[in-house]
């Protein structure tokens, strides 16, 4: 496949935001072993130039349709290998910056483009978004890791019928079931992609510097904050280190302690 002169990603930083462009719009950015290179010199760069903040979005109607099968030799290559060696490494390394990092999603976000937009921490995804599984229906497995994060985020009903069925989420319904953080409502995503980042600079990388002063990053993903019962026991407005007492005990212990001088201690 002949590949033109144009860059695949366009890189920039300016002030502390660093801007990454996947651009292979033609191909719905689908990503080849040369992209992902790109890609990932563009992010080791925003890793060391002082950026504070990352915004990935993509040229064209799609943000990613996944990896480049042009290129692909089903019955030579091992598909696990494949994924090992070159699409994972890119994930992992946008998952570790040490900074906050963005996706903005327009159209077809699969694949290895749905690995890459999970791995940031914020996903803003435009009306038209797509989000989804549909291998099943060329036989084919998810990659990138995102059946993994379907079930963290979803959870296994929801993740098994997008699996099953290979039907699609549009950005409305992937932020009302938490897949992505927000829908926004142009459906091109270039009135907002550059402007909407900036609000987003911190003064502090991190509540949690290191001793040099640099940002530091928890090694693992923090969990999706379980959702409060409705329902409130009595008790829970008990300081903590109170004992608990009933009524009857409550009015037993003050005629005990009524001829005590000074003891003026209430039970609530």
């Amino acid at each position: 496949m002949t590949e033109s002169a144009e860059p695949t990603v366009h890189y920039t930083s300016v002030d502390g935001l660093a801007h990454l462009v996947l651009n292979r719009p033609a191909q719905l950015n689908a990503m080849t072993p040369e992209m992902v290179d790109e890609i990932r010199a563009a992010v080791a760069s925003a890793a060391t130039d002082g950026s504070r903040v990352l915004l990935i979005s993509a040229a064209g109607r799609g943000f990613c349709a996944g990896r480049d099968i042009a290129g692909a030799e089903p019955g030579q290559e091992d598909g696990g290998e494949v994924l090992a060696g070159i699409f994972n490494p890119l994930m992992q390394q946008v998952a570790d910056l040490p900074f906050p990092t963005i996706a903005a999603v327009q159209g077809a976000c699969l694949g290895t483009g749905l690995g890459l937009a999970l791995a940031c921490d914020v996903v803003l995804a435009a009306d038209n978004a797509k989000f989804g599984s549909p291998f099943g229906k060329i036989g084919a497995v998810f990659d990138s890791g995102g059946h993994k994060v379907f079930v963290e985020r979803l959870g296994t009903a929801v993740t098994f019928d997008l699996i099953y069925s290979g039907r699609f989420l549009s950005g409305a319904e992937a932020a009302a079931v938490g897949l992505v953080s927000r829908e926004c409502l142009p459906t091109s995503c270039s009135a907002w992609r550059p402007r909407m980042p900036r609000g987003w600079l911190p003064a502090r990388c991190s509540p949690r510097p290191s001793p040099s002063g640099s940002c530091v990053r928890s090694p693992t993903r923090r969990p999706a904050w379980p959702r409060c019962s409705t329902s409130r026991r009595r008790h829970s407005r008990v300081p903590r280190g109170r004992p608990i007492m009933s009524r009857a005990s409550r009015r037993s212990s003050s005629a005990a302690h009524q001829s005590s001088a000074g003891s003026n201690r209430r039970w609530r």
